[in-house]
């Protein structure tokens, strides 16, 4: 997904390369939440990708003319997420990565 993204980036015309400051934050954050209890962690996922799905469906709106495919499979990585968090929340936890492996089949 990230080289889709990054892709779609430079055939825009634009430079699509990470910031090292983005990369250490990243890794930053990563650490600081692996470290968290399992259900805050979930209840963060939920919030954040809830969040940037919205992001992404609003996208998906408004530019109809660009990638619509990448916006699409975007928005649908946020609401695998969304549900996989749910499902770990409301202790379904045999079912709950069927929503994230069904976007790698």
């Amino acid at each position: 997904m990230k080289g889709r993204v990054a892709a779609e980036i430079v055939a825009l015309g634009r430079v699509a390369a990470e910031r090292g400051l983005d990369i250490w934050t990243g890794r930053a954050i990563g650490t600081v939440v692996a470290a968290l209890p399992w259900r805050i962690m979930l209840r963060g996922l939920r919030l954040v990708t809830r969040h940037t799905t919205r992001f992404w469906q609003r996208l998906e709106v408004e530019h109809t003319g660009g990638n619509a495919r990448l916006l699409a499979d975007l928005t649908a990585h946020e609401r695998a997420q969304v549900e996989f968090a749910e499902r770990e929340l409301y202790g379904e936890s045999n079912g709950s990565l069927e929503p994230v492996l069904a976007l790698l089949s």
